[in-house]
């Protein structure tokens, strides 16, 4: 009911009414009609007034309960995207990291067979072993570096500076070495990795260690400290490291679902993955 008829109504409730008032003083006959007319005025403007406005209410509630309805999911969208920016930064941190560090490494592999015994020796210094010495290059029985550990045992060592795979004939090498030198434990190492059969043969003696070269890389950090540069996303992109950070969509769906969100609602699996969106995402996290 609008504001002209609402008036309307409470004038005409007036008259009538001060009318039938009037009347049953003045005891007039026919007073039934302004009566009737005055409780029929009352009752439509209670009807449209307090019946009819009370749905208008409750529209106007739930409109305001929508409004905030949406403006909480936005600031929890929000939360959720703030997540991912940090996780995607992170991911971004460790794929430089990691660059810097093998590129750093990457000298090796390109060290003649001495060179990488070399190297090694060097290495298991910085061990704190005792005793290294190199064999002879020429009749060495399969041992290229003898030292002791640190628990007193004599360690012969055979140098692989490969870029395939080592093969069980390297650990069949070192056994007749260990023999011929008396050793008590021994050591493959090369700046590759090896074939099942290697791994296999040489878990039939506890005594017989693996040494691969993600193994002697992790070893070299520990030691000699690469200086890592700070983070520049310009040469990130040219390196191609934000491609192995990017994020998926179980990444969007755990972020969205910690706050009671769907992703779907406001990206699709295109958009994720996307080279547009990951560069929009870049830009607002750095």
């Amino acid at each position: 009911m609008n504001t002209d008829i609402k008036l309307g109504c409470i004038m005409s409730i007036i008259f009538f009414g001060s009318m039938s008032i009037w009347g049953i003083l003045k005891e007039k006959e026919g007073n039934y009609v302004l009566i009737a007319t005055t409780v029929f005025l009352i009752l439509y403007f209670i009807l449209n007034f307090f019946i009819e406005e009370k749905p208008e209410r409750m529209n106007e509630e739930i409109a305001v309960k929508n409004v905030a309805k949406l403006k909480e999911n936005e600031r929890l969208k929000n939360l959720a995207i703030e997540e991912l920016k940090k996780l995607r930064l992170e991911r971004l941190k460790k794929e430089w990291e990691k660059y810097y560090q093998k590129r750093s490494f990457s000298f090796v592999y390109k060290l003649s067979g001495i060179e990488f015994e070399s190297f090694m020796i060097k290495l298991f210094r910085e061990l704190n072993y005792s005793k290294i010495q190199s064999t002879d290059a020429v009749g060495d029985q399969g041992i290229d570096i003898l030292f002791i550990d640190l628990e007193g045992n004599k360690v012969g060592v055979q140098a692989k500076r490969h870029h395939g795979n080592i093969g069980n004939s390297a650990v069949q090498q070192l056994l007749g070495g260990m023999l011929f030198y008396s050793c008590d434990k021994g050591i493959v190492v090369t700046s590759s990795g090896y074939t099942q059969s290697a791994i296999d043969l040489s878990e039939k003696d506890s005594r017989i260690s693996l040494w691969s070269g993600d193994k002697i890389e992790k070893l070299y950090h520990e030691i000699f400290p690469s200086e890592v540069p700070p983070l520049s996303i310009e040469i990130a992109k040219r390196f191609g490291l934000l491609l192995r950070a990017r994020l998926s969509p179980t990444d969007f769906d755990e972020a969205f679902q910690k706050h009671g969100l769907d992703y779907r609602d406001y990206y699709s699996n295109s958009d994720i993955h996307s080279r547009k969106f990951m560069l929009d995402l870049e830009d607002q996290s750095y």
